[in-house]
């Protein structure tokens, strides 16, 4: 029983190990669940917050140019001029076109215009390790000007973006931790008084329409004019007069270049609903826990499994009328785990606390699901053809045995013929001692609240003869089907006749059976006289019919 039980543990842990290591679109589903499970917290666009995209140029010193004359043009309308400015990109070492960038950031701080830019804090063609000394890479003497900088590593996945507030650097040696404070972060509490945190922050992110329409486009034509235009529903870019600045938190960047970092949306519309998440006033203090580590899921994922398992053995003891339908106790377990899963998720939601590893859990749930109903479907069908011997004292105590066993459809024409032609003829026959046959017909041999599967397994393991009943829907029949492989593994055990079928109808015979000589009813109307015959020669053979009965 213990290398049994080891067997499907090891299936199960195959199967999980199987969908960690090749599905890791699981992990997409969990943060869907999470958003529309919170999409009533969604975040929207805060309204100071306008994008101005700058068209991304392969040459670097083009591209820190028209970045250059956007950051002028801010500085040149003070009647016009935002309230910060955070450049979505970070400004590496390399001097082309940098003295204009410099410039036009010289040009806003006089005008008291914050500038803010990102960094990336990681190894040069490593980005998942940070490097302490990152900034030798980046453009010291220009991050210098600014007002701060911060980093903008974000994870996106299905409509949530979740990133660290600070994220702390492998220390070098004599030196003390060092940290980079994520931009949002750094901006809300500069200007917007909005204390820093040090937990994970998760944003689920709300109408992506509506930031479309704080979206512009900057061009710049040959004779230094500037211009705007807004691609929001529209076919083709609109030209618009130029947008309104004033108080505005503006984010620059460059759309194409950095969508395909994340799903559909870019850097800059990310970076928008991050710093919206924070300087919108329910942001302040509404930040919930993300539970998310490798040993909480394992319990989570054992847990759950083990609840459904146990689930489906409690449902099958409880519900015996469903033990006839155990995908019905599967479905019923299944979707109670679920259902558990779901609740516990909302409840530590009211705890300002976030679990997201659900998928996994979930699968774990549907795999214990089914490898149980496998397992219960499996030693059902070993309890039945077990010989009566090997059954515990209790089920000794209860077999009976039949000399027949009727296996027949149960509808209710064939019923009543199967009651009055077979089941009747045969109470009327004698042994050649004398006594009765004992016969066994599910509608007197099986009362209300009996267990099917113990009842018909002791009775077909109890019986000498199986005459099964063969109509056109005998076959399909799922208790029928069971009880004729049954019968035919008892018929090969006892090497001798135990199965005499009759016919009452044309039916189609499965292969493994038509071995089986059968009485068709219909051209043998002594069918019953040729029945009692062959149980009157195995008493003859035997003895039986002289033993006590």
């Amino acid at each position: 029983m213990k290398r049994q039980a080891l067997f499907y543990v090891g299936i199960y842990a195959l199967i999980m190990a199987i969908t960690i290591a090749f599905i890791p679109e699981w992990r997409v589903v969990d943060w869907r669940f999470f958003s529309w499970l919170h999409h009533d917290s969604a975040v929207p666009v805060a309204d100071d917050v306008v994008i101005v995209d700058v068209p991304y140029s392969e040459n670097l010193a083009v591209f820190r140019t028209e970045m250059s004359r956007l950051l002028s043009s801010m500085a040149e309308k003070p009647d016009n001029l935002p309230k910060l400015v955070a450049l979505d990109t970070w400004i590496s070492a390399d001097s082309s076109g940098l003295s204009s960038l410099k410039k036009a950031v010289r040009q806003l701080s006089n005008a008291r215009v914050p500038v803010y830019a990102a960094v990336d804090p990681t190894k040069e063609g490593k980005s998942e390790q940070l490097d302490p000394d990152y900034m030798g890479r980046h453009a010291q003497s220009f991050y210098d000007m600014l007002d701060g900088k911060g980093h903008t590593r974000f994870s996106h996945i299905a409509s949530v973006i979740h990133y660290e507030p600070k994220l702390e650097l492998p220390s070098k040696e004599n030196a003390g931790s060092q940290y980079v404070q994520a931009l949002p972060v750094m901006i809300a509490m500069n200007h917007y008084n909005v204390p820093s945190t040090t937990k994970q922050v998760i944003v689920n992110l709300g109408d992506i329409e509506e930031l479309r329409h704080r979206i512009y486009t900057f061009h710049h034509d040959e004779n230094g004019g500037v211009s705007f235009t807004s691609n929001y529903n529209s076919t083709e870019p609109a030209q618009v007069e130029a947008p309104s600045f004033r108080g505005k938190l503006v984010v620059v960047g460059s759309l194409d270049k950095d969508r395909n970092k994340f799903e559909q949306l870019s850097g800059p519309e990310i970076l928008s609903f991050a710093i919206s998440d924070r300087i919108l006033p329910k942001s302040s203090n509404q930040h919930q826990e993300l539970l998310e580590n490798p040993f909480l899921l394992f319990v989570m994922v054992v847990t759950f499994a083990g609840l459904s398992a146990t689930l489906f053995r409690f449902l099958y003891r409880k519900l015996p009328p469903l033990r006839n339908r155990l995908w019905m106790i599967a479905l019923l377990s299944m979707c109670t785990a679920l259902l558990l899963l779901v609740l516990w998720v909302l409840g530590l939601s009211l705890l300002n606390r976030v679990y997201t590893q659900v998928t996994l859990v979930a699968i774990s749930i549907v795999v214990a699901t089914g490898l149980t109903w496998f397992t219960v479907q499996r030693d059902l069908e070993l309890k039945l053809i077990a010989p009566p011997s090997k059954k515990n004292g209790t089920d000794r105590e209860e077999f009976l045995e039949y000399d027949v066993f009727i296996s027949y459809s149960r509808t209710s024409e064939n019923s009543a013929w199967v009651k009055a032609q077979v089941y009747e003829q045969l109470l009327k026959l004698r042994k050649v001692n004398g006594s009765p046959l004992r016969v066994f017909f599910d509608e007197q041999d099986i009362k209300i609240g009996a267990d099917w599967f113990d009842k018909l397994g002791l009775a077909i393991h109890g019986s000498r003869f199986f005459i099964p009943v063969y109509t056109t829907d005998y076959f399909t029949k799922k208790y029928c089907k069971k009880e004729m492989r049954w019968a035919a593994r008892r018929h090969v055990d006892l090497d001798e006749d135990f199965i005499l079928p009759i016919a009452c109808e044309d039916v189609k015979i499965p292969e493994q059976y038509k071995d089986i000589q059968y009485l068709d009813v219909r051209t043998a109307p002594d069918f019953m006289d040729r029945i009692a015959e062959r149980i009157r020669e195995r008493d003859s053979v035997t003895g039986k019919g002289s033993e006590k009965q």
